[in-house]
This record gives structure tokens, sequence and C-alpha cells, in this order.
């Protein structure tokens, strides 16, 4: 049963775990939340680089970076979503939300950054992000039968995928809505009008540390 518990606690988030033990009947779970926050991070050009590398290499560099990244996750009050590929997705104010997530996901993205740039150095790579975030109201849960995976549903998850996608290598792009959450704590760069899918022109802003 410890053993069990100690590989779903890797897989899906413990207020998760805790609810399958106490109704072990119910089929699916799904919550609603009014002001979470999601990031997205990928790696520019990873198909093109890992077409240079054997498979284990490839899936040695992704475990050593993204371990990495894991390491400093729950310093943050972040809660880790899943990994697809070479996309990484967390969100903060999931389960619980306070009046830090804003700031613990803006520091977390920071920290990430700092992270890859450290790892270049250490494995003579030229690894470079991009990183996108974006903040409002969506649904987290599971579904199905096999398999568990928690996930995220939503325009407010579409939208950080779009900032994520629309990002420049290195950067940390971020929303106009997310922007107005801490523009009196963070720096940021405003970034002239995109175009996003779906969502026509708009103006982001770039990350680029804290305040004092």
């Amino acid at each position: 049963f410890e053993r069990a518990n100690s590989l779903l606690s890797n897989t899906l988030p413990v207020h998760i775990i805790n609810r399958m033990n106490r109704n072990p009947k119910e089929i699916f779970f799904a919550d609603s939340y009014t002001s979470a926050s999601v990031l997205v991070m990928d790696i520019v050009s990873f198909t093109e680089y890992s077409s240079q590398l054997d498979a284990k290499s490839v899936v040695t560099l992704l475990d050593s970076l993204f371990s990495q990244i894991d390491s400093v996750i729950d310093s943050y009050h972040v809660e880790k979503i899943k990994t697809h590929g070479d996309n990484y997705v967390a969100a903060t104010g999931i389960p619980n939300s306070d009046e830090n997530s804003y700031k613990n996901i803006a520091l977390f993205a920071l920290k990430i950054i700092d992270i890859v740039e450290n790892f270049n150095k250490s494995h003579n790579t030229n690894c470079q992000l991009r990183i996108g975030i974006h903040c409002g109201p969506l649904i987290a849960g599971v579904i199905g039968k096999k398999k568990y995976t928690y996930d995220l549903w939503g325009s407010t998850v579409t939208f950080a995928y779009r900032m994520n996608s629309t990002d420049i290598p290195g950067r940390i792009q971020v929303s106009r809505e997310f922007y107005e959450k801490l523009a009196d704590e963070f720096i940021f760069d405003e970034r002239a009008p995109v175009p996003v899918k779906s969502y026509g022109m708009k103006t982001n802003f770039f990350l680029i540390g804290i305040k004092n």
C-alpha cells in the first residue's frame, strides 16, 4: 500500500490521491479554480536537436534537465502538472490559492532560466527555452480509468500555451493579465503586439526579474 501511494505521489497531486483513497469508487475528479496561473515551457528546436542524438542521450538530457527543475518546484509552492515530450507544464493556485501564487510562479520561471544557464555550462550544451505564463479560471482533474493523468482544461490553459509558442527563445513571456498582477513587484518589458492564434493581436510582456 505504501509503495503504491509512493508511485501515485509521483504521478498525481496529493489532494487527488487522498480523494481516491477516501472514495475508491469515484471514477473521475474535477475541480474549478478561479485564479490559477499556468506555466508552459519547452526546449527550442528540440526535435531538430534530438535528431542528432541517440535515443538514450535524448532521454538522459531531458531527465537531467527536468529533474533539476523538479528539485526546486516545491520551494516555490508550484504544482507540476505534466511533461509531454520536451514540454513542461506547471501551475499555482491549485489546489489552494493564496496571495503569493502569482509571485511564486514568476520566481519559479526565473529560477528555471538560472537552471538552464548552469545546465548548459556543466553539460556543454546550448539549450534555450521558451516559457509562457497566463492566469485565470480553469478546470483541473483526472479522467479515465487507466494510466491516470492529472491535467488542466480551459481557455486559460490554451492561452498559456500560446504565450509559450509565440515567445522568443530565452525569454519568459506573460500575458497582460498576469503582468497586471505583478507590475508593482517585478520588472517587465512590454512587447510590441504579436498575432496570437485564435485571439488576434495581443500586447504581451517579458518577465525580466524582481524589483529591488
